[in-house]
């Protein structure tokens, strides 16, 4: 969003504008739109005038209503296309953007056009009434500006004003102190919109000339931290970084006891893509006086790490570790929260609620929100089935947050459940929503995840046989519009995003057959991007493109991308993505015609890296997918005993979705090798299940395969 009466363009917004000029050089018909505050557009002309010298972009024309639009398109259409035309679009739409995506074709036609957007309301407008038009569009730029500051006049400076001045810094620092312990307080409640703006406040202080002690370095890397974390809990992940990166670089040099620890500090909050920051952490480590026996906070990110990455038993021993050192009581509660995490990715739900509840009193003891524990409560029931209570836990937690992006999770989860119950529009509104807010609330974790989460439950809708033809097409020019927003509004420092999003496409796409091609094009684009800027994500990247090289047939090629996924995942430390990439490994061999030796040894291998997980859900999850993937005759390994495994195993936790979908999975290879009554003695339970929980997203599915084969499906009301 553009600052309010920013009139100079920042180095990014004339990387921005350079994308345009050289368009416009091209000499071929460009459609270009800039969102920017008015009183920035002189800054935006003037750039653009002064880079390309054998062009003239007259001022912007303002229709007045559809009719001045239309004519001014008309015209356009006349003139050649190294002509630029260039005209503004009203905030609130209206006419103007009626007719403009009405006559949408005229666009592309005669001369350039440069389009103004009057910022984030404009782009609103854009989106809801010109959605068809912004599809015309050949290039994107959304500018911020910076809003001038008056002049500071600088004259010989008394003694009185240096020691005034010093007075000044001293005051600064008591201040900063007493923001900080505010801050602390004000995050332990869930009061992140408060935290935030009063440390920035304190932060803006330190950034005055002549606060260059290492006292006021010390400071100001504590402040960048309480600020980073803050913006963590509300998801603005990629804003969380570029402060700690702030003070990492006002704290370099600076060696005394408390600036190693502050260093340290920073190093341990800065975000990756999947969390924290791996090689920040190691880098944490080697700080002298980091060791983790010196500083607790170094296991408690490990923990987390690991939590994330799979390797949920080394996971729980460190947060064990941490628990049994830690003092400050808040810290603790928040260590017994993300044990509940744990058990819940783990698959133990009953020691996930016992920690959760643990949690909850933890936390009220100190004074701190119980909201902090909701989000692991409402998840655990929802893998139980138990959706009534997941939806009252989760809802009592958005109703009482202080702003929406820090219970952005929850909101998802409650999408989910709209899903799940078989109101799959209703979960994909809610998710666009989110989607939507997450964008004007500058949280760029919380707009990637529910577009990520879009995309899982199409997935699984698709699988269902739940969508219509328009369906994907719709989904697809959402994500493209996700993208280019989330590529205006938060930039690509970090790089993530600019990997996830085409990721993320790809297996939509890859879902029509005719749009393989496309999906393998956007995969490969997304690994060669991560082996170049961002290797922690290529374990995943690699793993998707070796599934599409799957569904492509090119048996060859997927192994020895998958060969690369593994490699990265073991480097990475990746215990998840290893596993992952192990099991496709297994169906590529296994679809090829390889050896049976050799596929039982990468079955072996598979089932090591999911013993050292020590998480009995990521090994029934990927038993089960492995099962869905192989051809039902298979006999190594054995698709109805991998189905079998993963349900004994959903079964104890429970996960009722998974256990149908094990029994389901089951009847599928039994009716493939012609057993029809061995599959309807599967299909019936699982059908019984998803209707004594009303998970109904594919009970309609599974009514069908009943009914073909002349049994009656027995729900529970």
């Amino acid at each position: 969003m553009s600052a309010p009466g920013a009139t100079r363009l920042l180095r990014r917004d004339r990387a921005e504008l350079d994308r345009i000029a050289l368009a416009f050089r091209e000499g071929r018909t460009v459609v270009a739109f800039v969102a920017c505050a008015a009183s920035l557009r002189p800054a935006a002309l003037e750039y653009l005038r002064e880079y390309g010298k054998t062009w003239v972009i007259p001022e912007p024309a303002e229709p007045a209503d559809g009719a001045e639009l239309l004519t001014l398109l008309v015209e356009a259409v006349k003139k050649p296309s190294r002509e630029i035309v260039a005209f503004v679009i009203p905030k609130d739409g209206g006419p103007v953007m009626n007719t403009l995506n009405l006559h949408r074709e005229k666009l592309r036609e005669g001369a350039s056009k440069l389009v103004f957007i009057e910022g984030a309301e404009g782009m609103a407008a854009l989106r809801s009434q010109g959605r068809d038009a912004y599809t015309f569009r050949d290039l994107l730029a959304y500018l911020n500006g910076e809003a001038p500051l008056p002049p500071v006049e600088v004259g010989e400076e008394s003694e009185e004003l240096i020691h005034a001045r010093e007075r000044y810094r001293r005051a600064v620092r008591e201040q900063g102190a007493a923001a900080w312990e505010l801050g602390e307080k004000l995050r332990s409640r869930r009061q992140f919109v408060e935290a935030e703006r009063l440390l920035r406040r304190a932060l803006e202080q330190y950034d005055e000339e002549g606060m260059t002690h290492e006292e006021d370095a010390e400071h100001y890397a504590n402040l960048c931290y309480g600020v980073a974390s803050t913006l963590g809990h509300r998801s603005s992940e990629a804003q969380s970084l570029q402060i700690v990166r702030r003070g990492l670089k006002r704290i370099e040099g600076h060696t005394s006891e408390h600036a190693l620890a502050a260093r340290a500090d920073l190093l341990l909050i800065a975000e990756g893509a999947y969390g924290r920051n791996r090689n920040y952490i190691h880098e944490a480590a080697r700080v002298p006086g980091g060791d983790e026996h010196v500083r607790p906070n170094l296991l408690f990110v490990f923990g987390q790490w690991h939590m994330r990455t799979g390797n949920h038993g080394e996971a729980g021993r460190t947060l064990s570790r941490y628990l049994a050192i830690e003092e400050h009581q808040f810290n603790s509660a928040l260590a017994i929260v993300h044990q509940a995490e744990l058990y819940t990715a783990m698959g133990k739900l009953s020691s996930a609620e016992a920690r959760a509840r643990v949690a909850v009193e933890a936390l009220s003891r100190s004074a701190a929100s119980p909201l902090y524990a909701h989000g692991p409560l409402g998840e655990l029931f929802f893998l139980r089935g138990e959706l009534d209570s997941a939806e009252r836990i989760l809802d009592a937690a958005t109703r009482a947050a202080m702003c929406d992006a820090s219970v952005t999770r929850e909101r998802i989860f409650l999408a989910g459940l709209s899903a799940e119950r078989g109101d799959i529009e209703s979960g994909f509104s809610a998710l666009r929503d989110i989607a939507q807010k997450s964008i004007d609330a500058g949280s760029d974790g919380g707009h990637y995840r529910s577009v990520a989460t879009l995309v899982e439950f199409l997935t699984k809708a698709h699988a269902a046989c739940r969508l219509s033809p328009d369906d994907l097409p719709r989904a697809d020019d959402d994500l493209t519009l996700a993208e280019d927003l989330s590529r205006a509004a938060f930039g690509t420092d970090p790089p993530w995003y600019t990997i996830f999003f085409p990721l993320r496409r790809s297996e939509l796409l890859a879902l029509r057959p005719e749009r393989l091609p496309d999906a393998l094009a956007l995969s490969q684009l997304a690994l060669d991007r991560a082996r170049a800027s961002c290797a922690e994500i290529v374990p995943e990247a690699a793993r998707i493109h070796g599934q599409h090289l799957i569904l492509a047939g090119r048996y060859d090629e997927a192994l020895a991308t998958l060969a690369l996924a593994e490699s990265a995942a073991r480097e990475e430390e990746y215990l998840r993505e290893l596993a992952a990439a192990q099991r496709l490994t297994v169906v590529a061999l296994v679809l090829a015609g390889h050896p049976a030796s050799e596929i039982e040894a990468r079955l072996t291998a598979l089932r090591q890296t999911l013993e050292s997980t020590g998480s009995p859900r990521i090994t029934a999850e990927n038993l089960l997918d492995l099962a869905r993937a192989l051809p039902p005759t298979t006999t190594l390994p054995e698709p109805l005993a991998l189905a079998d495994e993963a349900l004994e195993l959903f079964t104890e936790m429970p996960y009722p979705a998974k256990e149908s979908l094990s029994l389901e999975t089951a009847g599928d290879v039994l009716l493939a090798r012609g057993d029809a009554e061995g599959a309807l003695r599967r299909y019936k339970p699982a059908f019984q299940i998803l209707s004594r929980y009303g998970l109904l997203l594919r009970a309609p599915l599974l009514q069908g395969k009943i009914d073909r084969l002349g049994g009656v499906a027995e729900g529970v009301s």
